[in-house]
């Protein structure tokens, strides 16, 4: 199972949810409660239907040509109807790594910063 999987299955089963509760109880916008926030403004966005579907995929693990069968679909408009939200999952995962990195960027200028300032402090002292 890769990331993007495992982050859809732990949203749509309800885990994401209480591991964010549970990690942060002070409802900041700590990394885990972005993705979760993010996610779920998308998969409110969807209609029943494509939600069902996305559902089908990560959840039942059901290939797209079980889905498509189940809902006596063509296998293309499962995909089409899918993929929207995966690249938007996608996307979220993407932006939460890039603010992370920049976050610890940040947080190692600002550490090295204070060591050069502290260190110049004691020696003027």
């Amino acid at each position: 199972m890769n990331e993007l999987e495992f982050n859809i299955r732990l949203y749509l089963t309800g885990t994401m949810k209480s591991w964010t509760d549970r990690i942060d109880s002070t409802d900041q916008l700590t990394p885990q409660r972005f993705i979760f926030n993010a996610m779920t403004e998308l998969f409110d966005s969807l209609s029943d239907d494509d939600l069902e579907l996305v559902r089908l995929k990560y959840v039942e693990r059901m290939t797209l040509s079980e889905v498509a069968s189940r809902y006596l679909l063509n296998e293309h408009t499962v995909r089409n109807h899918t993929n929207l939200a995966i690249k938007q999952v996608k996307e979220i995962i993407n932006y939460y790594r890039t603010t992370k990195k920049l976050i610890a960027i940040k947080l190692w200028a600002f550490r090295l910063y204070g060591l050069q300032k502290g260190r110049y402090q004691s020696e003027d002292c």
